[in-house]
């Protein structure tokens, strides 16, 4: 056989001034991703006043509506509202693009797959039909704006084909995370049921003596 590769030559040693150098370069990014990250959240704070302001107004003009009808348009108008209270609700709620243009499968269908066979046909259809349920114009609830920026942001994802392509391998992939880890969780369970059983029946035998077989077979035919 070649005799072995030679091992590759040892590095020299970093000088004083190049691990100053390093460190400071170490530091200099970490206070860089500090800095973006100080910036996203405050990007987002600011973004939730502006949907809490716009709430609000939105509120105080449905009052102010409410106040000029008669009895009988009131109440119609309170029924209409708690119906689109209902689909704001299921789109603020919704935990994937498909969810929101209430493309998900049935709870029934488990033979289909998440976005699988989703044409951008299908996805244009089903923003046009939540539009029209959902639209600051047309929704009382304050918070439709929220909900139509959903809605928009899911049909921009699904309607071009790279996007959804990319969205769908996301998607999969955090599925299978979310398995692996509901196995991990299902595991550690068990295992800590068994260890908790043992040192039960460790206890019990060790109080009851000759007499815990037969309290064991009498529990066994009670369960």
């Amino acid at each position: 056989p070649p005799p072995p590769p030679p091992p590759p030559p040892p590095q020299p040693p970093q000088s004083a001034m190049e691990q100053e150098l390093e460190r400071a370069r170490l530091a200099s990014e970490a206070r860089k991703r500090s800095a973006s990250a100080e910036a996203a959240r405050k990007e987002d704070e600011e973004k939730e006043a502006m949907r809490a302001e716009r709430r609000l107004k939105r509120e105080a003009a449905w009052e102010q509506e409410l106040k000029a009808m008669k009895k009988n348009e009131r109440q119609e108008a309170v029924r209409r509202r708690k119906n689109d209270k209902k689909v704001i609700d299921k789109v603020l709620k919704s935990k994937s693009a498909y969810e929101t243009l209430s493309l998900k499968p049935k709870w029934y269908e488990v033979w289909k797959k998440e976005g699988v066979g989703v044409s951008v046909k299908q996805v244009k259809k089903a923003y046009r039909n939540m539009a029209k349920r959902i639209h600051p114009d047309k929704n009382k609830d304050s918070r439709a704006e929220d909900a139509f920026d959903m809605l928009q942001e899911a049909y921009e994802i699904l309607s071009d084909p790279e996007s959804k392509k990319a969205y769908d391998r996301k998607l999969n992939l955090q599925k299978q995370n979310t398995r692996e880890d509901q196995l991990s969780n299902a595991q550690d369970m068990a295992v800590n049921a068994f260890e908790r059983s043992r040192l039960m029946t460790k206890i019990v035998s060790t109080l009851l003596g000759p007499f815990a077989p037969s309290f064991f077979m009498l529990c066994a035919l009670i369960i």
